[in-house]
């Protein structure tokens, strides 16, 4: 494991790039923290912890390799059309322009898409994140995505076995995806350092790198997202959603006026609710019109605000620091009879102001790596907008300042 206290290295298209998606709560964070073997923030249940784009980088086998975690589709903290959004400026501006030399632009060499084997059902957020990704490679791409299962410790055996066949099988779900040519492969992950890394390798070995067809796309000369496949697929299913919900919100405004209590307040907030969903879905159809370089501007403001964010949060967690560190001195000093506190509460005091600061420090440290895993998705796709492929990346660790952002250079850590 390389010492990312002290390492720069130089941001380079012949880097290894490998894109991790999945819903939110299907292990990404989780996979990123073995591979690099650093810690980072890993959501609970369907919170999500990746927020927006974020790039964590390490060595393995003499190469670079930069994990980009993405937020899932059903992100808990933005709408499908600003993931759909990120992850296409992101992507977008990593291929460069038309007249871009093919040496010069940075092209993922694999996709991991990590999907829950405990997962019963196949929700309809799986289905529209399935078929956001096939839209955003590209049939010629396939064989670019490693369909990888998570959580084998939480189901039995041979029930995963029966349900990763199912998977397979069904050309609905991921069959459309390994029964054609060139095809995706299909891994298993348990939640162990080997499995994952063992995933890295694969894509490292195969030597290939990629060019999306949501790439190609948008390299065109004035091209949106509604000129992609990924956002003509999009706007399919959000015209269905708006269909959806002025249904429900009909058969809503029916049962208020069959009601004896015109002000139902259940039925009040679900019409609300519609009301709500029928100008989101309206509004991301329009944003799929959105030019490119508006798509950098809101990128680069959710980035800088997340980025804002986990700074407050980490002044704030240093603060909460000094103060106990504050009171321990003070429970540990002499009293005003100048008689030491008897030693039992000098060791209670010890213990318990460590822990709640260990705690504390391991949550700043988290929250620094996130911190710079984002200021380096930002930065690194600056950099690659204006073609700078030397953007250093400085190694920055927790208790270290970070580094002045600059316009074109990305500061992070390497692992």
């Amino acid at each position: 494991m390389a010492d990312w206290n002290a390492l720069t290295i130089t941001l380079s298209p012949q880097d290894v790039f490998i894109a991790v998606m999945g819903l939110t709560g299907v292990g990404k964070s989780t996979f990123v923290t073995l591979c690099t073997q650093k810690e980072i923030q890993i959501g609970h249940k369907l919170e999500s912890c990746t927020s927006s784009v974020s790039i964590f980088s390490f060595r393995h086998k003499s190469k670079t390799v930069h994990l980009i975690d993405t937020p899932g589709f059903n992100d808990t903290t933005r709408s499908e059309s600003e993931v759909l959004q990120e992850v296409a400026y992101w992507l977008s501006t990593a291929y460069g322009k038309a007249d871009a030399k093919l040496e010069d632009r940075f092209r993922l060499n694999g996709i991991v898409y990590l999907h829950s084997i405990a997962d019963v059902r196949w929700s309809g957020s799986t289905r529209r994140s399935l078929n956001m990704l096939r839209t955003i490679c590209g049939p010629e791409n396939y064989d670019a995505i490693v369909l990888t299962t998570t959580f084998w410790d939480q189901v039995d055996r041979e029930a995963g076995k029966v349900r990763e066949a199912q998977l397979i099988g069904d050309m609905n779900k991921w069959g459309q995806l390994v029964h054609t040519s060139p095809k995706s492969s299909v891994r298993r992950h348990d939640q162990g350092y080997k499995t994952a890394i063992n995933i890295i390798d694969g894509i490292i070995d195969r030597g290939v790198k990629y060019e999306l067809l949501i790439q190609k796309e948008l390299a065109k000369p004035g091209a949106t997202l509604h000129d992609t496949t990924a956002g003509r697929e999009a706007q399919l299913l959000w015209e269905k959603d708006i269909d959806r919900f002025q249904q429900e919100l009909g058969y809503a405004k029916e049962a208020m006026k069959e009601s004896q209590q015109q002000s139902d307040a259940t039925l009040v907030a679900e019409m609300a609710r519609l009301k709500s969903s029928i100008s989101q879905g309206r509004a991301a159809l329009s944003e799929l019109h959105l030019p490119k370089k508006e798509l950098e501007n809101r990128w680069v403001s959710r980035n800088t605000r997340d980025v804002e964010l986990l700074q407050q949060q980490i002044v704030k967690c240093q603060k909460t620091i000094e103060d106990l560190f504050k009171r321990s001195s003070s429970t540990l000093s002499p009293s005003s009879t100048g008689t030491p506190p008897p030693a039992y509460s000098r060791r209670t005091s010890d213990e318990s102001t460590g822990s709640s600061a260990n705690s504390l420090l391991e949550q700043e440290r988290r929250w620094k790596k996130d911190l710079m895993a984002q200021q380096m998705a930002k930065l690194a796709a600056r950099s690659m907008h204006v073609n700078v492929a030397s953007a250093l990346f400085g190694g920055v660790s927790a208790g270290v300042a970070i580094l002045p952002l600059l316009p074109y250079l990305a500061a992070c850590c390497v692992m």
